[in-house]
């Protein structure tokens, strides 16, 4: 084997690593806010979080939007050795994501009801279970967007250990803070929202320490060809966007249909069982994604 198809080799499962502990720790502490919340609310509190699930995957799927389509020509134009045209993109994603994330973050604040109403929320327990749950989405959902906006791109930047690193310290974060929070403060669902938050602070926290390291090449420049530059990032980051707004779309779907079908308690534990077995789907799609 010659010394460049060794070098390859490294580098190809110094990414696949990399992307293996991000999507399996994501997965994962999912699950576990599931688990948390279902063993100290019982089914009521499942069902909430089954009604919650669409709302992150349209967050996270707007993120990969903006972040895989921009990284990916990034690195594109970094190939042909033009760093500062690949910026051009980082810069652009950059505003589109911070734009898109207020937009969202408005809408969110504003329609939160009848969101949840049409992601499955007809019981009116269920109903206020989840607002106490997306009460502390609400103050930082533009964290969770830009999270994964940047997680893209510092993965791309020669850095996909502190991109992992990242994932993993607001993964263990949430778990623990899930535990003591759900269990030790009495704050059920609440703490579960709660630790979610503050789990994406520590792993945004963490992601934004690239941006003080002296190997980091991504910075911004002036975004010429704006229009034009933006519709390539969308062209190119549709296909991940898609692929996990799908997930959502067939959540809502499925909720919808169990609260059509069943009524009282019976539909309550539905929800409920149904959410967790999306965790788990969510668990394989993820490492089959790698």
């Amino acid at each position: 084997m010659s010394i460049t198809e060794s070098k390859s080799i490294k580098i190809f499962f110094k990414y696949l690593i990399a992307s293996f502990g991000s999507a399996i720790v994501m997965s994962i502490y999912s699950l576990v806010d599931a688990l948390c919340v279902g063993q100290y609310e019982g089914e009521v509190g499942g069902a909430a979080l089954a009604v919650v699930m669409p709302l992150w995957t349209i967050i996270f799927s707007f993120g990969l939007l903006f972040g895989i389509g921009g990284a990916t020509l990034m690195m594109e134009r970094r190939g042909r050795n033009e760093l500062k045209e690949g910026n051009v993109f980082y810069t652009i994603a950059f505003i589109g994501a911070v734009v898109l994330a207020g937009i969202l973050w408005i809408l969110i604040n504003i329609f939160e009801n009848s969101l949840l109403l049409f992601f499955g929320a007809s019981d009116i327990v269920v109903f206020e279970y989840a607002k106490k749950y997306t009460f502390w989405m609400k103050i930082s959902m533009p964290v969770f967007l830009l999270g994964q906006f940047f997680t893209c791109f510092i993965r791309n930047d020669n850095a996909p250990m502190r991109a992992t690193f990242a994932v993993i310290g607001g993964g263990v974060t949430n778990i623990v803070l899930d535990l003591s929070l759900v269990f030790g403060c009495n704050m059920g669902i609440s703490g579960a929202g709660l630790a979610t938050m503050l789990g994406q602070l520590v792993s945004f926290g963490i992601l934004c320490t690239h941006f003080l390291s002296k190997k980091r090449q991504i910075q911004f420049v002036f975004p010429h060809y704006f229009k034009k530059h933006l519709f390539q990032i969308i062209k190119v980051g549709i296909p991940s966007f898609v692929l996990d707004i799908a997930m959502g779309a067939l959540v809502i779907l499925f909720n919808n249909q169990i609260v059509a079908y069943n009524v009282g308690e019976e539909q309550t534990a539905i929800l409920a069982i149904y959410g967790v077995v999306c965790n788990i789907v969510a668990l394989v799609q993820s490492l089959g994604c790698l």
